[in-house]
């Protein structure tokens, strides 16, 4: 079962319109991929006009007859999706670098940079971590859906964090002596967190910030009114 990827654009009936009746004459590929990390699920990346027109015009002439150029690339992660869609795609968003799947890879690429030796393969026990796996647990909290926040901020909160858990007393007590050891080399003491709670304490400290910042505006608004 074939979907559109989520950064694709949405369809331009207009667009579809044109190439309605030149199908058999169109270049370029429909782009594919084929993710290998979720049940082998197909993706549309690229083409999807192009493939509503095809189906239109199908639909309408069944006794039409011509060849349709379709790539299909094996990807490991949502990582390669993106680099893919970048690549392949000449029409991209005005504001791509705000769309949260690329938002969460850069924002893993920094921490990456900053704990290098963190990041193993996807097997490798706490306190290690890979890129997708770390992609996975960021998006499936939606920490940029849910919180206004840029790339910048929510690393310097994970940093505060991450310091926090390593002068953490309490941690350090039910930490083996090897798991904490080998936090020490990496400096990302946040994964050794077996469960991930790290995550939820994050989303508290945001939502704290999120009230913090209305009931400023709404104290700023009342002082405006005033005077």
């Amino acid at each position: 079962m074939m979907s559109d990827w989520e950064l694709n654009r949405k369809i331009n009936r207009d667009h579809v319109k044109e190439l309605y009746m030149h199908v058999d004459k169109l270049t370029g590929y429909i782009n594919l991929v084929r993710c290998k990390y979720d049940d082998e699920k197909i993706l549309l990346i690229d083409g999807q006009h192009r493939r509503e027109a095809i189906k239109q015009r199908l639909e309408d002439d069944t006794k039409l007859n011509f060849d349709i150029r379709i790539e299909i690339k094996n990807v490991d992660s949502e990582e390669e999706i993106i680099d893919y869609f970048k690549n392949i795609n000449n029409v991209l968003p005005m504001n791509v670098d705000d769309i949260p799947s690329i938002k969460y890879k850069n924002l893993i690429d920094v921490l990456y940079a900053e704990y290098p030796d963190a990041f193993r393969d996807d097997n490798s026990p706490k306190p290690y971590t890979s890129r997708k796996k770390l992609m996975v647990l960021l998006k499936s909290n939606k920490l940029f859906e849910q919180y206004n926040i840029g790339i910048n901020d929510l690393y310097k909160e994970i940093k505060k964090l991450n310091s926090l858990y390593s002068t953490s007393e309490n941690i350090i007590k039910h930490t083996p002596k090897n798991t904490l050891d080998k936090a020490r080399k990496t400096g990302f003491y946040l994964l050794i967190d077996k469960n991930d709670r790290w995550v939820k304490t994050l989303i508290l400290k945001l939502d704290n910030m999120k009230i913090e910042s209305r009931t400023k505006r709404i104290r700023i608004k009342k002082m405006n009114t005033n005077n």
